[in-house]
């Protein structure tokens, strides 16, 4: 049983007023890399722009609405909005699983942070391309209640009457893609918290670096899966309670609507609160350390020591700035410093500008 001709014009007006919000979110993106391309080097950024390119394709498809059904299920524009669709919710997914398995290489095995950057064509045909392929092949299905695609109560979809294709060619992936997020956030978080414990015990004081470290995944984690959280409990919600009781409910299904088009201006506000929290973390620590020590920053986004050298462990090469202040906002060039994990030895050490004794193997 569906929804009066009210409920479904309001729907359709939400929808549209939602996916709004994600084109404004998405070009705001977009715009921020166009006029600030230096803040599109790293790992995040990149895979922000990649995602916004799925959301915008969501958007625009649940931005039509039931407006494709004017011309009946089975026609070509309710058709290519279950596609597009399929393809733009899908692709998105695959972003936010590479953003974590990057992150896994890079604290795991010492992978560098350019991984996605040196990598873009693959990941970017393996991101699109496979959701292509369940976009499509539901095009040419016809089962015992017709084509897959049809009226699914909001917008053409994968109609009711095909549960398995709705939870196999989807909701499966979505649970699957989480499930992984989640573990990989765990993973890495714990590594964080337990490498800035064990350091700070053998040194029995505080390393400001791990610190920052620590803070910085803490709050990112917290503000992505919150935010994957928001966009896509209404949907699961909808979907299951339609299954069950075999009839949608208004209510889970305004929820939907409302947040389901709205993921572009949702992972907008995610990406850009993380970036303004960071440069403020950063610029107030530059202030700190530089009234601390007398030395004042030569130039934006770093601090340049008179007399000091920072060295990464892993190669020994100088590095011209202070540790990131987040576990993504590295430059496409640099490593994220070891992470401490049998031993303690320091992630990031401060030496004078002589290069390291060679008959020590590079290391002090």
């Amino acid at each position: 049983m569906g929804f009066t001709p009210q409920q479904y014009l309001a729907l359709e007006w939400i929808a549209r007023g939602s996916a709004t919000l994600s084109f404004f979110g998405i070009l705001a993106i977009f715009g921020f890399f166009i006029f600030n391309p230096q803040s599109a080097r790293n790992p995040t950024a990149r895979l922000i722009i990649f995602m916004a390119v799925g959301d915008g394709l969501s958007a625009f498809a649940k931005f039509l609405g039931r407006w494709p059904l004017n011309n009946g299920p089975d026609g070509a524009i309710c058709q290519a909005q279950a596609a597009i669709m399929q393809e733009g919710d899908l692709s998105s997914l695959t972003w936010t699983a590479i953003l974590a398995y990057n992150l896994l290489l890079v604290v795991f095995f010492k992978g560098r942070t350019d991984t996605v950057r040196r990598n873009e064509i693959p990941l970017a045909i393996f991101a699109f391309g496979w959701p292509l392929i369940f976009a499509i092949v539901p095009l040419f299905i016809t089962g015992s209640a017709g084509k897959i695609y049809g009226d699914s109560n909001i917008w053409c979809w994968v109609k009711s009457d095909y549960p398995a294709y709705s939870i196999g060619m989807f909701y499966a992936v979505l649970w699957c893609v989480f499930l992984f997020n989640i573990v990989a956030y765990i993973l890495v978080g714990r590594v964080i918290w337990n490498s800035h414990k064990d350091l700070t015990i053998s040194t029995a004081r505080v390393n400001p670096t791990l610190s920052r470290y620590r803070l910085a995944f803490a709050r990112t984690a917290l503000v992505y899966i919150t935010a994957f959280l928001i966009v896509w409990t209404p949907s699961n919600l909808n979907r299951f309670y339609a299954l069950a009781t075999g009839s949608p409910l208004f209510i889970f299904s305004l929820l939907q609507t409302i947040m389901s088009p709205m993921r572009g201006f949702v992972n907008f506000l995610a990406y850009f609160w993380i970036y303004k929290t960071q440069q403020a973390s950063k610029n107030g620590s530059e202030q700190s350390q530089s009234r601390s020590t007398g030395y004042k920053s030569s130039r934006p986004g770093g601090i340049n020591r008179s007399g000091d050298t920072i060295y990464s462990p892993n190669s020994m090469s100088p590095m011209t700035d202070m540790p990131p202040y987040s576990i993504f906002d590295v430059d496409h060039h640099q490593r994220l410093p070891d992470i401490p994990m049998a031993d303690a030895t320091p992630s990031w050490d401060v030496r004078p500008t002589s290069p390291p004794p060679a008959a020590q193997g590079g290391r002090y």
